[in-house]
């Protein structure tokens, strides 16, 4: 399978990082970078084998040009799951991998969190809080 290269700077994650780098210091910021750019080279990878190459990526249209044509609902390796402690940097890992994905021509992004309303609020407000240049977020009253 020919391999799709990604874009790994772009105006939202730099400015993301660059904030970041702040707010954590420049080893926990560009970790988390790094930790982006392995997330969405994968997305991209399963994107592309179960849509086509071109839709996203590095110099990508940003459109589906092809439907799924799998036999499974949803196809394979095309979902993910960021799980660690409390205080543990999921939520900036995760903001960190949107922007990135924003970059690489992924426009569409949903996020589950809790049941919780409060807490679902607050997520949406970090998010909108540190993406700047890229896409805006709503919680689900919203």
């Amino acid at each position: 399978m020919t391999s799709t290269s990604i874009k790994t700077n772009g105006d939202c994650i730099d400015r993301l990082i660059k904030k970041l780098e702040k707010e954590i210091g420049l080893k926990e910021a560009s970790k988390l970078k790094e930790t982006a750019i392995e997330v969405v080279q994968n997305c991209v990878k399963f994107y592309s084998k179960n849509f086509g190459h071109g839709d996203v990526g590095e110099n990508s249209t940003g459109l589906v040009s092809q439907p799924y044509k799998g036999q499974d609902p949803i196809p394979n390796s095309t979902t993910g799951l960021i799980y660690g402690r409390v205080k543990s940097g999921k939520t900036n890992t995760t903001i960190a991998t949107l922007a990135l994905a924003h970059e690489n021509n992924f426009r569409c992004f949903i996020i589950l969190t809790s049941d919780n309303t409060w807490l679902g609020k607050q997520t949406a407000n970090r998010f909108n809080n540190q993406v700047q240049g890229g896409p805006v977020f709503f919680d689900w009253e919203a």
